[in-house]
């Protein structure tokens, strides 16, 4: 993805500093993988979705039983994002008739996630010149443009910014990671790149 075609639609978003520009897109090169992933993996294998969904563990070991799966099998979709993203987050109420905690899986350069979030966002992107309805938005958010705008709604949404010019950003990813800064003994994946990737837009942006 063009780092300059990002810019340029922070600027129109009135995300103008610098600094606050060059932690935008540390947290987005961090979140998207270097800006090669704008919706989340579907391939999750038995022993990564224990870990990384481990409040619903014992439903993924018993899924993984019934289909007498080994650790390095992969999940089946779309039960696995029905179970642990459905009935919360705006999602279906029973996690498993429509398929909504697939489809509003992690979407974007931040991984916007949840029914609720992607109509709030659908807000947002009509409000700029988009003419998306509900059941074009998640679509919307997996392309360059909105992968972006998704992104740049949530940072505004969560006012990031005000943490990204004041140059915190262990702040600014626990937004974006934890979900909140009030969390003091939460950690936060790849807190180290986070860091390091930010120093490096700092010097590119001077």
């Amino acid at each position: 993805m063009n780092i300059e075609l990002i810019l340029e639609q922070l600027i129109k978003c009135n995300i103008s500093s610098p600094l606050e520009q060059a932690h935008f897109l540390a947290q987005c090169e961090h979140e998207s993988a270097n800006f090669k992933h704008l919706s989340e993996s579907s391939n999750y294998r038995y022993k990564s979705a224990k870990l990384i969904f481990a409040k619903y563990k014992a439903q993924i070991e018993a899924k993984q039983s019934e289909e007498r799966a080994t650790d390095d099998s992969f999940c089946p979709q779309p039960w696995l994002f029905d179970l642990v993203y459905g009935a919360r987050m705006g999602n279906q109420l029973n996690g498993t008739d429509d398929h909504d905690g697939f489809n509003f899986r992690g979407g974007g350069l931040l991984q916007l996630t949840g029914k609720d979030n992607y109509a709030k966002f659908l807000e947002f992107a009509n409000a700029r010149g988009h003419k998306l309805s509900v059941d074009e938005i998640a679509e919307f958010t997996r392309t360059e443009a909105g992968a972006v705008l998704s992104a740049i709604w949530y940072w505004q949404i969560n006012k990031i910014g005000k943490f990204a010019l004041q140059d915190d950003a262990v702040a600014v990813s626990k937004l974006i990671n934890c979900g909140s800064i009030h969390k003091p003994d939460s950690s936060v994946i790849g807190l180290e790149e986070r860091i390091k990737a930010t120093a490096k837009y700092k010097l590119l942006l001077g």
